[in-house]
């Protein structure tokens, strides 16, 4: 079971790449991960966004569960925070803008990520081919 912060900025979200030193390696995605024995889906949202990013968020609405993972739309508790990542887990961080989501590589997860951003009204843009990969 993991959880996964959406973070909002304006029209722009955050996505972290994932350390050389973890598995899925210089992948992009949410910040996230696993949720502990002792909170809920929402703490550990909070809790792992934190944690890989020192960023203090809030979470404004539940946007899906798919299987075992949770996802939360979720905004900065102050939009002048700073990201700081850790260095085991994450790379590089990214305030991209949906629409050009595929430009900045491999998405973890793109057949579970492009639906979940056009559910909350983001337009993402990908080839044809692309979409039928996530069809």
């Amino acid at each position: 079971m993991a959880s996964w912060a959406i973070i909002q900025n304006a029209s722009y979200i955050l996505l972290i790449q994932r350390s050389r030193q973890t598995t899925r390696a210089d992948q992009w995605c949410f910040p996230g991960g696993g949720i502990k024995k002792s909170e809920t889906p929402e703490q550990a949202c909070i809790r792992e966004a934190l944690e890989e990013t020192q960023l203090a968020i809030k979470i404004v609405d539940t946007v899906a569960k798919i299987r075992d993972d949770y996802y939360f739309l979720c905004k900065l508790e102050n939009p002048l925070q700073s990201v700081i990542l850790k260095p085991n887990e994450c790379q590089n961080y990214v305030w991209v803008n949906p629409t050009h989501l595929i430009d900045l590589g491999i998405i973890m997860n793109l057949k579970v990520v492009v639906p979940l951003l056009r559910s909350i009204g983001y337009d993402v843009h990908l080839s044809n081919e692309l979409e039928r990969y996530i069809a």
